[in-house]
């Protein structure tokens, strides 16, 4: 858990050839681990358009841009 109410999903890892594959990974992980989980955070897309497809069809209530700060030596 990130925090009270937050789970993390760093990786899923499937056979694609497999219809549902994913969806069944992600359904057993949260059953068993995000039990308490209000919200889960499946991280970047990687600029991968399948994967930013596939968090799409979640239905997500946000989708926050990636930012970078760059600290400015004087």
């Amino acid at each position: 858990m990130l925090n009270n109410g937050t789970i993390v999903i760093h990786i899923e890892k499937a056979h694609s050839e497999y219809g549902g594959s994913y969806q069944a990974i992600n359904n057993l992980f949260l059953k068993e681990f995000g039990k308490n989980a209000i919200y889960v955070n499946r991280e970047q897309d990687l600029g991968i358009e399948g994967l930013r497809r596939a968090k799409e069809a979640y239905k997500p209530i946000r989708m926050v841009k990636k930012s970078i700060i760059y600290r400015k030596w004087y």
